[in-house]
Parts: C-alpha cells; sequence; structure tokens
C-alpha cells in the first residue's frame, strides 16, 4: 500500500503539477499559448521514439494469443461510437458536436502521456512493454477511421480514406512513431542484445522529462471559460471513458483468453488503460475538422481531472479483479 500511495504521489506531481505549471505560464505570458501545439509536436517526434524503440526491442511476443494484444485497443475504441451516438442523440447535438462527442468517446490517452506512463509507474519495465505494444494501432485507427468520420459530420474541411491514408504516411506525427514502431520490432526480430543503458536511458529518464514536457505543453493551451457551457456532454463522454470502456475491454480479455493466463500482467495492464481520459488527439482531431473544439477540451479536461480519484480505485480493483 505504501509503495502504491508513492507512485501516485509521483503521478500526481509529474502530470498535473506541471500542467498546471504551464496553465500558470499561460496567465502570466499570454502569448505562450500559441506555442501549445508545436510543443506537443516536437515531443512526438524527438522523445517519443527512444521509448517506443526501447519498448519493443525487448518484448516477448510469446503465443498468437499475446499478438493479439493491439487489436484490444481498437476494439475498445470501435464499441466506443455506440454509446457516443446514443449521447449525441439525446442531447440533439449538431453534427460538430457529434464528430467531439465521437473522437473524445474514441480516443484515449493511452500513449506515453498517461497510459504507458502509468503502466511503468505501477507495473514497471515490463508494463511498458505491454502498453506500448497495446497501443501499436492507434494512430492507423485515428488516422484511417477517426478522420472519415471527423470529416463528413466536418462543415468545412473534407477527407475521404484515401486522403487520410496519404495523411497517415506524410504528417510526422504519425510517420516517426510508426517507424519508430517498425524499427523497434526489427530490432527484437534480429535478436541483437538490448544494451542496458538503452533503457535506463529510455525508462527511466526520456519517459519522465516526455510526461513532464507534454503536461507543460498542455498547460499552456488550456482555456477553461469556452468549455464551461459544455459540462453535460463531458460528464456522458466520462461515462464512457470510465464506465462503457472499462466494461468494453473486460469483455474483450475475456473474449480472447486473457484473463485465463497465468501471467496476468497484459489483463491488468489492459484494464489499466481502459480507464484512460479523452487523449489531447480528440481535441486536435476536432480541431482540424472544424467540429466543436470547446465541447473537445470541455472532455479532455474534464475526464483527466477525474483520473487522479479514480486511479487509485481501479488499480486496487485491477489487483482484485486479476
Amino acid at each position: 500500500m505504501y509503495q502504491l500511495s508513492a507512485r501516485f504521489i509521483i503521478f500526481i506531481v509529474i502530470i498535473y503539477g506541471f500542467l498546471f505549471s504551464g496553465y500558470a505560464l499561460k496567465l502570466c505570458y499570454r502569448g505562450l499559448g500559441a506555442y501549445s501545439r508545436e510543443l506537443s509536436r516536437y515531443i512526438v517526434i524527438f522523445l517519443s521514439p527512444i521509448i517506443t524503440i526501447n519498448a519493443l526491442w525487448s518484448l516477448e511476443i510469446q503465443n498468437a494469443r499475446f499478438a493479439s494484444l493491439p487489436f484490444l485497443l481498437a476494439g475498445m475504441q470501435l464499441f466506443a461510437i455506440i454509446p457516443a451516438l446514443i449521447i449525441a442523440r439525446l442531447l440533439k447535438s449538431t453534427p460538430g458536436e457529434k464528430g467531439s462527442i465521437i473522437a473524445c468517446s474514441m480516443f484515449s490517452n493511452n500513449g506515453y502521456t498517461l497510459g504507458n506512463f502509468l503502466c511503468l509507474l505501477f507495473f514497471g519495465d515490463e508494463g511498458l512493454y505491454l502498453g506500448s505494444w497495446f497501443i501499436a494501432l492507434f494512430l492507423p485507427v485515428y488516422y484511417l477511421i477517426g478522420f472519415p468520420i471527423a470529416s463528413i459530420l466536418s462543415g468545412k474541411r473534407k477527407m475521404g480514406l484515401k486522403s487520410a491514408l496519404i495523411e497517415l504516411t506524410r504528417d510526422p506525427v504519425s510517420i516517426v512513431p510508426i517507424s519508430s514502431m517498425a524499427l523497434g520490432m526489427l530490432l527484437n526480430l534480429s535478436g541483437l542484445p538490448r544494451p542496458a543503458i538503452v533503457n535506463t536511458i529510455a525508462s527511466h529518464y526520456v519517459t519522465y522529462i516526455l510526461v513532464a514536457c507534454s503536461s507543460i505543453a498542455i498547460g499552456i493551451g488550456l482555456n477553461f471559460t469556452k468549455s464551461l457551457k459544455y459540462v453535460k456532454h463531458a460528464l456522458f463522454i466520462a461515462l464512457v471513458k470510465f464506465c462503457y470502456t472499462p466494461l468494453t475491454g473486460t469483455l474483450l480479455l475475456f473474449l480472447f483468453g486473457y484473463l485465463r493466463m497465468e501471467n496476468s500482467l497484459p489483463a491488468e495492464v489492459v484494464l489499466l488503460q481502459s480507464f484512460m481520459p479523452s487523449a489531447i488527439m480528440a481535441v486536435i482531431l476536432a480541431k482540424l475538422f472544424s467540429l466543436n473544439s470547446d465541447l473537445a477540451n470541455a472532455a479532455w479536461i474534464l475526464t483527466n481531472l477525474f483520473v487522479i480519484p479514480l486511479i487509485p480505485a481501479a488499480l486496487i480493483g485491477i489487483r482484485f479483479f486479476t
């Protein structure tokens, strides 16, 4: 229990301490908000590849069932469309609002800025490796399914499946992580031993630096005022993120046989990742396609704040369940 409490304090300080520090800087220097997106892009392009390559280099894909882990995240993302459509209908949403509700319901912060960071913090290096493999299909689903859906509901920019595929292979924010995954798996299959210094630098330094920088980047881009009118929408999305998606993840774990495995760590990683809040990528999607970005911001802010009390309870439940 002491270790759990200490790690949770680290989680609060690293994620939310730097986030609100970034917001405080924005209040002091208003012009900083314009740099939020660019800073986030640089982090993805220059820091995340180091962690991805390290994690996948040492991954042991033990059997065919284990190889299916990325499809669980894809399944969770696709199933989230169902309650999102129901919410949009209940709230009589405009197309722009509906698009933001779908984006914020589908895409969770499963990456290194929260989900994988928590896997490292609470499950160690092996948890980080499993979490990195679990999110392998995040970007393909984001571009090949999220982009066309957002395009259909957009009042301005239109993009078909072919254009989304081109974007996937052209945008550095997508091609760099995908290339990093490919290189990590290539090194894994080559049998080359991974130097211990690589793991030390990636897992114990770069990961923490990445999370701190990402939190600052998000903090300087926060805007609370315009999002207040969408609190009801955000609360409904929170129900999807913290009730529906964990139930979906549990069902998929059962169907794919992970709950019957002697090694419970893959199931624990998936269950922890199923409790993640809306991703900043959902907010970017809303802005990119002229959806309702204020609604997306509201959902992002509220669900990320809810994580603080929910994570300890989720971890206790996961340990009991598995």
